[in-house]
């Protein structure tokens, strides 16, 4: 189990021997689950169609929240698709906000498509008048990428920002050389089969991506663990399909042969880069994504990576509350 730093890439041989590069890493970290003795990874509807969702009986409802009084109602949540989707993407959609429903640790009641969009019915007992900013989450698209760097530098907001290190293609270099990591923008679209653009989530480093050589497709289940040695924030466990396990093996291998930052693997996150450590051997093994995550937010990115991609974002359009 090995960690990235902010400041430092550990890179750690099969005799468990380690050094440290200097670099400014990703604000995420990666683990390698491996076997002993292996060498380790270095880390830096049909319309109406519905389905109820039952809440845990362990989990007392409180009967207050830091605002007042709970709501005992529901809310009707409108998830509208940013680009128009026929009724077979509507109802994979809505597949996919079920599954994420399911993990999300909210009191969703039913999941419907109904007049081009997806309405997740959802009891506000729980989160009060929370509950509006935690369901907005379900509609983000989730998609996961892991991609080579090509390029990377640190901005003005990390330590010795200024050139790049690596190549930087001619026909991205000024795009490379405007984008600012520390404006709020969009997210940036994340077409597995081209070269991108990205920023950690921190802003303190940006990257050229290569294309991605897995996807989320590749992760057969994604859950939120606690350690119980080492840091206290939650982690990520990624269990690969068996092709998936096949691919990190091959392409591990192949990124340990070249120097920084080409031996780099960045796990990409809706266009955010979560991670992006330093490879030294071959891993033939799963992956644990690591690091200042809360215990609602590795739950969150666990259970949209566990239930798939969306085929759009889809946005908030309506909240109802009813009784």
């Amino acid at each position: 189990m090995i960690r990235i730093s902010r400041t430092h890439v550990n890179t750690v041989g099969a005799v468990g021997s380690a050094r440290s590069v200097r670099s400014v890493g990703a604000v995420r970290t990666l683990v390698a689950s491996i076997a002993v003795g292996a060498v380790l990874l270095t880390a830096g509807c049909s319309s109406g169609d519905s389905v109820g969702l039952e809440q845990k009986k362990d989990e007392p409802a409180p009967d207050k929240t830091d605002d007042g009084p709970l709501t005992t109602g529901f809310a009707d949540v409108t998830f509208t698709p940013k680009t128009p989707l026929d009724p077979s993407g509507l109802t994979a959609s809505a597949a996919v906000f079920r599954k994420r429903a399911a993990s999300s640790g909210l009191a969703v009641r039913s999941v419907t498509v109904r007049d081009d969009a997806v309405v997740v019915r959802v009891s506000l007992a729980k989160y009060g008048r929370d509950t509006r900013d935690r369901v907005g989450p379900l509609g983000r698209r989730g998609q996961l990428t892991l991609r080579p760097v090509t390029a990377a530098m640190t901005t003005a907001a990390g330590a010795g920002g200024g050139s790049p290190v690596g190549v930087v293609p001619a026909e991205f270099q000024a795009a490379f050389d405007a984008l600012d990591c520390a404006k709020t923008a969009e997210p940036r679209v994340d077409t597995p089969t081209e070269t991108m653009l990205g920023c950690d989530t921190e802003g303190t480093e940006k990257y050229v991506l290569a294309p991605a050589e897995m996807t989320g497709a590749d992760v057969v289940e994604a859950k939120t663990v606690l350690p119980k040695d080492g840091p206290v924030d939650w982690q990520i466990d990624l269990r690969w399909t068996d092709h998936g396990r096949g691919v990190f093996t091959d392409v591990t291998g192949r990124l340990s042969g070249g120097r920084l930052p080409t031996n780099r693997f960045a796990f990409v996150w809706d266009g955010d880069v979560l991670s992006a450590p330093a490879v030294n051997a071959a891993i033939p093994g799963n992956a644990v994504v690591s690091g200042l995550f809360t215990k609602d937010q590795a739950t969150e990115l666990a259970g949209s990576i566990s239930a798939g991609t969306l085929p759009v974002p889809f946005t908030v359009t309506a909240f109802v509350e009813g009784n």
